[in-house]
């Protein structure tokens, strides 16, 4: 739940300033929750432990309606996870 928190925090956080400090000009492309409200297609890509961070995090961006793939928004998640039993070839159960 930490993870998902601070990713979704992350998205509406004000763009860096960049190596010029407040002086520098802003980047043009805004906040990244602006450009998910702006996109037609959006594709949560996610790798181990991630795979249950993007998971609840694509969860509550639809949920508060920030993803809105009822409105015509493509929406996809795609994730890679597995067990591994590491040195124990012979062990059947994926739970201990």
């Amino acid at each position: 739940e930490e993870r998902v928190e601070k990713h979704y925090a992350q998205l509406f956080a004000a763009p860096d300033p960049g190596p010029g400090g407040r002086d520098a000009p802003a980047p043009a492309d805004g906040r990244p929750i602006d450009a998910l409200h702006a996109a037609d297609s959006i594709i949560f890509i996610a790798h181990s432990q991630g795979a249950a961070v993007a998971s609840l995090l694509a969860s509550r961006l639809v949920r508060e309606g920030h993803v809105r793939p009822m409105a015509g928004q493509t929406v996809a998640l795609l994730t890679l996870a597995a067990v591994f039993h590491g040195p124990f070839p012979d062990l059947r159960e994926n739970l201990v």
